[in-house]
């Protein structure tokens, strides 16, 4: 058997070099990804604690049937669902527009695409304080706004029910929205202005352009911006932690910031791993399903 090959140059590479020069790589992989992914499953089968790591003993599947009776996590499943239905269709619209407006050639509009990716590029954490400190009673720009136009609360807006859920979505769209546009922009770019011009000289109207051609073309950027976006909504943290903490009480309170409240705070290992396992079997789930609608429509 040989163990080397002739090059196009007349030198032989031999067979292991494709996996010497992926061993870096695979060895990040399985250190940040592979095992962590098997050590919180393992974890989750366990009782293991913070302050307790020697005395963990095999439970089975009793952290997961914990957490469907368990009322703090049952909300937060429930507040982040409303939060990635909210934010992603916001975006979604947000972003398709934008995309469209910035295809019209007008002085300026190569300025608006660099303002588009500037939020984006921010930490999220950044981004939270940002707007934390804007919000805050008696000093944030945005709170001064609303107090002269005598719609603050007496609480303050982080201190208010509806308007701490409203600020956190304000949030998430103000640094999204442009991802979401660029993302579709790149789409609208790729379809051949071939087709515009044909249904011009038909006489098409612009919105019958737009459902007949840029829509169905537009389909499967679309799915991959929403999947995208999903994924990353249910998994908000960074700005829920930095702005309200999850309050007041539990109304923004999202799955991810409950569970990092289960394993660092409270010290529950194992049950929070459990929650992130579900909360990746909810992403996944929604995933295929967004992918099974889209095909099926396709196929019709």
């Amino acid at each position: 058997m040989k163990s080397s090959k002739p090059s196009p140059g007349g030198k032989k590479i031999s067979n292991v070099t494709p996996y010497i020069f992926f061993l870096p790589a695979g060895l990040v992989l399985i250190a940040i990804v592979i095992y962590p992914l098997i050590y919180s499953l393992i974890a989750s089968l366990t009782d293991i604690e913070l302050l307790k790591l020697q005395s963990a003993s095999f439970v089975g599947l009793e952290n997961f049937i914990r957490s469907l009776k368990d009322k703090n996590f049952l909300i937060s499943l429930w507040n982040t669902v409303l939060f990635v239905a909210v934010v992603v269709t916001i975006e979604f619209l947000i972003g398709l527009a934008l995309a469209l407006f910035v295809t019209v050639d007008i002085p300026g509009i190569k300025v608006l695409k660099t303002v588009l990716i500037v939020p984006t590029v921010l930490a999220p954490v950044v981004v939270g304080l940002m707007w934390r400190y804007m919000l805050f009673k008696g000093h944030g720009v945005l709170s001064y706004l609303l107090y002269l136009l005598h719609f603050e609360p007496e609480t303050g807006i982080l201190g208010n029910v509806i308007w701490a859920r409203i600020a956190i979505y304000l949030t998430d769209i103000w640094e999204w929205s442009g991802f979401m546009a660029l993302i579709f922009l790149a789409g609208i770019v790729s379809i051949p202005r071939e087709l515009y011009e044909a249904a011009k000289v038909d006489g098409a109207a612009p919105f019958r352009i737009f459902m007949r051609i840029t829509l169905p073309m537009l389909k499967p950027t679309i799915l991959i911006a929403v999947i995208i976006r999903t994924m990353d909504a249910f998994c908000v943290y960074d700005i829920v932690y930095t702005i309200t903490r999850g309050g007041p009480g539990m109304v923004t309170t999202t799955v991810s910031y409950q569970i990092y409240r289960t394993t660092i705070r409270f010290g529950e290992l194992g049950y929070g791993s459990a929650l992130a396992w579900i909360l990746m079997a909810v992403v996944v789930l929604i995933s295929i399903v967004y992918i099974k609608v889209a095909y099926r429509r396709e196929k019709i």
